[in-house]
């Protein structure tokens, strides 16, 4: 009797495990398909969707399976915005919305609540299908739609998880301090839809919301918006392109750092758009300034001095008294070329560019020589400038020919420094210079540019890069030649510099004005040996580009 009993409560022990085993086996079958469906809203059992006349504090949505909830607080979007955080609940299928009993709703209006995909079966994980609730608090649904792209305003990208802002309140300071009618995120194309908007007239925003609290109060955030209101009647179906732009703050110094002994480097947060550097009392020095910093060179000498900078209308003084002390002289005079075994490669459009640490102030003509072979038996006659933008750059320029080698020779001394030392080493170069016929010539003719303004065109190589700058003022048209360019694509980039300033001006929201128009256009059908004409015309909404022949001007260059 005993062992049957043991035997019994073996049985029983043994159904008990396979029993717990096979609830714990959650999930699909071995070898059978993967889940796909996404989870339903059950509307027998839900709140009824699109109702009017509400001002109940909560609704809920029951699923046709068992689900989860992922970040609901950051992946609902909510039109209108709610000033009071919202509690979103899950019991089992049903997830369950609240407002905040202090949160008012607005009159009139129609609520678009979207969950984006922060609802998700409980197994796959699969989005809920279109997980909307709807309603007026008025006595009729707004079906009103209407969509926008927004764009960088300077490269043109498509621009991601930015707000598009409709308000109401036309007043100006509505941006700033209060929360919109309506809003909706841009996703990764630029593009967003503001769904069940109400007619009437709007002033439309765009915010890269850093604080995300819809309002224009930060001045790291971005921004775009619209000279005037919008009339909003019907369906908006074509995107209203919007340019997002972050406004140019006030150019301040950032950093003063005495280098050596006669030199200071000033870092800005920006680059100055108008920028003077003046001494007191009245004292010789140089400065080269690139992006936002700028070196100063000066002589030292004993007396205490002062330099003043002015960069646009924001003054920074630097006390100079001595401060050699520091015992930090300027480093040795000397060419960062080095002399090379073997022959450099040069354009035979551009100049030998030789680079010394320091700035130059005079050379000796006598000293460079420049050789039509290595045999030192024909010398040529260069030209040798100082580069009127860098004066650390000497440039020897000259006719090079097709595939030909030169030797350039500089003597010691040949070259002085700002601050009086030469260069104490002898250097020699081998020089190769490519083709011509292997290089191509591009002259762009602009048209209808608009008089009233200036204009900046830049050509650019693949990287974006600036090689050529020209500014334009007064003037309907331009043509703009390039010569000697590699075989591969190139931009013209056109600026319109309404004010004059010659840079490019973002928008600023205080002063009402628009960010200057800018516009990239691709050069791609260079061709060796051809000069190839490009006709531009200028339009703020597109550009028309006339193709001229390919090679029309064949072998010219011969």
């Amino acid at each position: 009797m005993y062992k049957i009993i043991l035997h019994i409560k073996f049985i029983w022990v043994l159904l008990g495990c396979l029993l717990l085993s096979s609830c714990a086996q959650v999930g699909n079958l071995q070898g059978g398909k993967k889940d796909e469906t996404p989870p339903k809203i059950d509307s027998l059992i839900s709140t009824p969707n699109n109702r009017t006349n509400v001002n109940s504090a909560s609704f809920q949505l029951a699923f046709n399976e068992w689900i989860k909830l992922d970040d609901p607080i950051n992946k609902t979007t909510i039109s209108p915005p709610l000033k009071y955080r919202p509690k979103i609940d899950l019991k089992g299928r049903t997830v369950k919305f609240s407002f905040d009993e202090k949160e008012i709703l607005k009159k009139d209006v129609t609520y678009h609540i979207n969950f984006g995909e922060s609802i998700k079966d409980l197994t796959e994980g699969n989005v809920a299908e279109k997980p909307d609730f709807i309603f007026a608090t008025g006595p009729k649904i707004d079906t009103i739609s209407a969509q926008f792209r927004v764009v960088d305003a300077v490269t043109g990208g498509f621009l991601e998880k930015i707000k598009v802002e409709m308000y109401d309140n036309l007043e100006d300071s509505a941006f700033t301090k209060e929360l919109p009618l309506y809003f909706a995120y841009t996703d990764k194309n630029g593009l967003c839809t503001i769904k069940n908007i109400r007619e009437g007239k709007y002033h439309i925003f765009a915010l890269d919301d850093k604080n995300q609290n819809y309002q224009f109060d930060l001045p790291t955030e971005s921004i775009a918006f619209f000279d005037s209101a919008f009339q909003v009647q019907k369906n908006i179906e074509k995107p209203i392109f919007i340019k997002l732009t972050k406004e140019r703050p006030k150019t301040k110094v950032i950093n003063r750092t005495f280098v050596h002994d006669g030199l200071i480097k000033i870092n800005f947060n920006q680059e100055p758009t108008n920028l003077t550097i003046q001494s007191i009392p009245q004292k010789q020095f140089y400065t080269f300034s690139k992006k936002d910093s700028t070196l100063i060179y000066y002589k030292p000498d004993n007396e205490a001095w002062k330099i003043v900078i002015n960069a646009e209308n924001q003054l920074d003084t630097i006390d100079i008294k001595r401060i050699e002390k520091k015992n930090l002289p300027a480093p040795k005079f000397q060419l960062l070329e080095k002399s090379l075994p073997f022959p450099t490669t040069i354009q035979p459009y551009e100049p030998i560019k030789l680079t010394f640490n320091l700035p130059i102030a005079s050379f000796n003509r006598d000293s460079i020589v420049l050789y039509a072979d290595t045999t030192k038996s024909v010398k040529l006659p260069i030209e040798i400038k100082i580069d009127s933008l860098n004066a650390n750059h000497l440039n020897i320029q000259y006719d090079f020919g097709d595939s030909k080698l030169y030797l350039l020779q500089v003597a010691p001394n040949a070259v002085k420094s700002y601050y009086g030392t030469t260069n104490d080493s002898m250097f020699i170069q081998k020089y190769n210079s490519l083709d011509k016929k292997t290089f191509s010539d591009l002259i762009v003719f602009i048209d209808s540019l608009n008089p009233n303004y200036n204009y900046i065109v830049q050509f650019l190589n693949s990287n974006k890069d600036i090689l050529n700058q020209t500014y334009h003022e007064n003037t309907s048209k331009a043509i703009n030649s390039y010569h000697g360019l590699k075989i591969e694509p190139y931009f013209i980039k056109i600026i319109e510099d309404v004010n004059k300033n010659g840079i490019w001006d973002p928008a600023n929201y205080k002063d009402k004005t628009q960010s200057e128009y800018i516009f990239l256009k691709n050069i791609e059908d260079l061709k060796a040996n051809f000069v190839i004409d490009k006709k531009i015309q200028f339009f703020k909404q597109d550009f028309v580009e006339e193709k001229v022949e390919v090679g029309k001007r064949l072998n010219i260059k011969n």
